[in-house]
């Protein structure tokens, strides 16, 4: 009956104190549960350690269990480590106080209380803060920036918990109980208030903390939104001039498809390509090879990627012109009918006067694994109803490389990326870093803060996506700890 008492006093005390954790959500700034340990063991020595092992265990199971189903080895093994460091930093606590001490334990004097101050909670709880630090970091689950910051908040926390409910505790269950009794009102009284107290405090300084970081959040990803939406918007902008170029004149050669083109590439360098497609009847394929092999471009061939897909096509979308051509000419001569999502893009983009973009697909001229997407507007000739598509004139970007020229000057905490917006709703995103290409695990008590853009009219037809999942802004952790006593 003592071990279970033991193990649901730890459970039912860690997980109060996880309420108090500071973000990531690992390390609380007082955690009582390390006294409670150390006290059961004193008095009924190492029997009761399965007990803290089981109820350690448990507290983790909080922590970790979250219904991630893809790390449930991983979460297992790393709450498993964390409760053998609480059990051997109870054991060593135990051991270190009881050594030179007379029985029965009742800390009646200077001596005695300073060596369960100085052994049972300053010297022992380390063991239990670098196991479980380690434990976390080997796992991944902590970044190193923060081992240090929560080292320091875990030892700080046991330590404190040792210091306030060890003697709380031993009032209850110390032997002899006339020694320990009478200290009820005198010790374990003030102590639990003073505790109670500081749990207050620090709670409210986390809810204040909590608050400036949401509106921190906010200003920063409403910042970063617009930001982005301009940098994109200037992408629509060197659409619209190469198509006013198409407007103006009846025939651009590739000359002066170089010159237009250049000033916008040296502007924009997270462009991968400027290009125009030329529509072409399927009967005229073989003069309009014939004309650009005879213009100096001798090995130009027009080729499908997927022929079965524009088989039955009567005319064909050719890429006639493709800026910079270094890095982009094996793409070119491509039938952009012949790609399913430029296909689509440009069906779309010959009922309307604007631009249209295509979802992510696989470049023509990609050789590394990155998704590309294309930015059509079509060019007619002649007023309504008689006018005639001539081709298109299109942007090219290679997702990951323009976000990340997109991204610059963001906050390195914000973790952000673009949605399509006519993708379907579960369709993946582009990732303004690596980082964001997958969201870790949220810890027990970490609720990710996320922002959604809405879609401009007119605008590059994404929607941004931001959030930081793992705890506060950087420095604020630091800050918060030491607000708490709980840093140097």
């Amino acid at each position: 009956m003592t071990l279970v008492l033991v193990a649901l006093a730890y459970v039912l005390t860690g997980a109060a104190s996880l309420q108090l954790a500071i973000p990531p959500g690992y390390a609380s700034p007082l955690f009582p549960p390390a006294g409670i340990a150390l006290a059961a063991a004193l008095v009924y020595g190492w029997r009761v350690l399965p007990a803290v092992m089981l109820g350690s265990l448990s507290v983790q199971m909080l922590v970790y269990f979250n219904g991630d189903q893809q790390h449930v080895f991983r979460d297992s093994l790393t709450g498993l480590a964390i409760a053998c460091g609480a059990t051997v930093q109870t054991a060593l606590g135990a051991w270190l106080v009881r050594r030179g001490l007379r029985e029965p334990l009742t800390l009646d004097g200077p001596a005695s209380i300073l060596r369960l101050f100085g052994f049972g909670a300053l010297a022992a709880c380390t063991v239990g803060a670098s196991l479980s630090v380690l434990a976390l970091w080997l796992a991944g689950l902590l970044p190193t920036a923060l081992l240090f910051d929560t080292w320091w908040t875990w030892w700080g926390g046991d330590a404190l918990g040792v210091m306030i409910a060890t003697p709380v505790v031993l009032t209850l269950i110390g032997r002899p109980r006339t020694a320990w009794r009478p200290r009820r009102n005198t010790v374990a009284l003030p102590l639990v208030v003073a505790t109670l107290l500081l749990a207050l405090a620090i709670w409210q300084v986390a809810r204040w903390d909590g608050q400036r970081d949401a509106a921190r959040f906010e200003r920063d990803a409403i910042s970063v939104s617009r930001t982005v939406e301009l940098r994109l918007n200037a992408h629509l902008d060197a659409l619209d001039a190469m198509h006013s170029i198409y407007v103006a004149s009846s025939n651009v050669d590739s000359r002066e498809f170089e010159r237009a083109s250049a000033g916008w590439l040296r502007k924009l360098p997270s462009v991968q390509a400027i290009g125009w497609h030329e529509r072409v009847a399927r009967q005229d394929l073989p003069a309009f090879e014939a004309s650009l092999r005879s213009l100096g471009q001798p090995d130009y061939r027009v080729f499908e990627r997927d022929s079965a897909l524009s088989a039955n096509d009567s005319e064909l979308m050719v890429m006639r012109y493709i800026e910079p051509r270094a890095g982009n000419d094996t793409a070119l001569g491509v039938n952009a009918l012949s790609i399913r999502a430029a296909r689509e893009a440009i069906a779309r983009a010959r009922l309307n006067d604007g631009a249209t973009v295509t979802p992510g697909f696989r470049l023509t001229q990609e050789t590394a694994q990155q998704t590309g997407v294309v930015v059509y507007r079509a060019v007619y000739r002649g007023d309504e109803p008689s006018r005639s598509l001539q081709g298109m004139v299109f942007i090219t970007l290679r997702m990951e490389d323009a976000l990340a020229r997109l991204a610059v000057g963001a906050p390195r905490y914000l973790q952000f990326c673009l949605l399509d917006s006519d993708a379907p709703p579960r369709a993946g995103c582009w990732p303004a870093r690596p980082t964001a290409r997958a969201l870790p695990s949220i810890p027990y008590g970490v609720t990710p803060r996320r922002s959604r853009s809405p879609v401009a009219p007119g605008s590059f037809g994404c929607r941004h996506r931001m959030a930081f999942p793992m705890g506060p802004p950087p420095g604020r952790y630091r800050e918060r700890a030491r607000r708490l006593g709980c840093s140097h």
